[in-house]
């Protein structure tokens, strides 16, 4: 026998109440799976999460130019890249990465995020966030506005418009660094190490101690440097590398080429 309902027998009466019971079933599905019926709040909250991610979308068309820099552990350690109003396809491809994130229920409660290396991205003329990595994710924060989650796809989007202008160290080619560490070093060796200037720190070495070689760029490690030194290369030496030589680096410009030259140097040694 076929169970099958054909409504075309049916009178319009029943297929009317048959059509209100289904009906009444699926409110009923509903509500048992915890799915807010019209007036239990579901259109107030929509409409607050749709106010909400408006406002924290960016208007490329809003904006006068966009700025970035790098800071490490609060300190900007890069100078600045700007896209001009000019450049509106630059601004339109970062303002899509940002708009992309996806909004967290995280709190932001910090003028800049509490991570050691940031990227700062001013939206002029009234909005900035800040571009970082927390363990194996990826984050846009509005400072006291928004946290963001953005796809490891967008976070490397942001790196490579960032990278001509400041590779992370890990990223740097240590080669470029090579031969103005092993330069300075050897103004040491000879006991004629550069005058202190106002911003640039030459510290003398410590006595009796025999300065380590550096032959390659597995002697040496690469980190994060400050305002006026991009980078600092770290060189341990001495017992179980109880010393190290700290040496900042910058670049400069000579004859229209571009070279890397180290402008301070500072000593650690063990504690007593």
């Amino acid at each position: 026998m076929k169970k099958v309902i054909d409504t075309k027998k049916r009178s319009p009466g029943v297929r009317v109440l048959m059509v209100a019971l289904l009906v009444m079933a699926l409110m009923g599905a509903l509500v048992a799976c915890g799915v807010p019926a019209e007036g239990d709040g579901a259109g107030q909250d929509l409409t607050s999460g749709a106010e909400e991610a408006a406002a924290r979308m960016i208007n490329a068309d809003e904006i006068d130019e966009i700025t970035l820099s790098m800071h490490y552990q609060g300190e900007q350690v890069s100078g600045f890249y700007t896209y001009p109003q000019e450049n509106s396809e630059g601004i339109r491809g970062i303002v899509e990465v940002v708009n992309g994130a996806a909004l967290t229920d995280k709190e932001s409660v910090n003028d800049v995020p509490p991570y050691d290396r940031v990227i700062k991205v001013e939206f002029s003329p009234d909005k900035t966030v800040y571009i970082y990595r927390d363990g194996e994710k990826y984050y846009a924060e509005t400072p006291y506005e928004s946290i963001a989650e953005l796809t490891p796809e967008a976070y490397e989007t942001i790196r490579e418009i960032f990278g001509p202008i400041h590779p992370f160290p890990e990223d740097a080619d240590k080669t470029l660094f090579l031969a103005a560490i092993q330069n300075m070093l050897e103004r040491y060796r000879s006991g004629q190490p550069p005058e202190n200037q106002m911003e640039y720190m030459f510290a003398p070495a410590p006595p009796g101690v025999t300065l380590p070689e550096v032959d390659s760029t597995d002697d040496f490690e690469l980190t994060d440097g400050y305002e006026e030194s991009r980078y600092v290369a770290v060189i341990r030496f001495g017992e179980n590398d109880a010393y190290s030589v700290r040496m900042g680096l910058h670049q400069i410009a000579e004859g229209g080429e571009k070279t890397w030259e180290v402008n301070s140097v500072s000593f650690v040694e063990p504690a007593d």
